[in-house]
């Protein structure tokens, strides 16, 4: 049997709160405490990304990591 599967909602089941929950189920850090259930739409979404400094997600997620030289 199939695990239903939780339908699109911003700021609670959306793009980044999967990849934040992938990332705090590794690692115990929740890069979006705060942020989760923050925003309800698109441009709630932007506004707290901005909010934060940030320009897109790729920009967000590097801001909650340590860059590592790839010779690492």
């Amino acid at each position: 049997m199939q695990a239903p599967v939780a339908p699109f909602e911003w700021g609670t089941n959306d793009c980044m709160t999967f990849i934040a929950g992938g990332i705090e189920a590794m690692s115990g850090v929740d890069i979006m405490d705060g942020a989760r259930g923050a925003y309800a739409s698109a441009v709630g979404a932007t506004r707290e990304l901005l909010a934060r400094g940030c320009r897109d997600i790729a920009d967000y997620l590097g801001s909650a990591f340590e860059e590592v030289p790839p010779s690492m």
